[in-house]
């Protein structure tokens, strides 16, 4: 299984990324959306994008609409340290509605994230 890291904070991502080799999953990663998108082009074996919901340039639920309409069978679990105005349960909504199949709250164990991506 191949995973795509989205987050813009490069601790975090290389966390989660080391966190997916120590799970014998093979991954790459991107600093934001739009990256996110151009690696998807590249590499056609990614099969789930974990991203975070709060980034410059485009965030992750447009970053999951995108994919949901071009890469539909690539599944998506969103990453999320809250700091938002919207409310939770409208973001969780959105979320749903842009095709993210699992939300994380930031901070979360490696158990509960291979979860989400066993449950995906």
């Amino acid at each position: 299984m191949k995973v795509l890291v989205v987050d813009d904070n490069a601790a975090i991502r290389e966390s989660i990324e080391t966190l997916m080799m120590i799970k014998g999953y093979h991954s790459v990663a991107a600093k934001n959306g739009a990256e996110a998108l151009k690696m998807l082009k590249q590499h056609n074996d990614i099969d789930i994008v974990i991203t975070d919901v709060l980034m410059p340039e485009m965030d992750g639920i447009t970053l999951s609409r995108h994919i949901s309409a071009d890469f539909p069978r690539v599944k998506v679990i969103a990453i999320s340290g809250g700091g938002s105005n919207v409310p939770a349960r409208e973001k969780l909504q959105e979320c749903r509605d842009a095709g993210i199949k699992q939300v994380l709250q930031k901070p979360f164990t490696l158990e509960e994230l291979v979860n989400a991506i066993d449950s995906v």
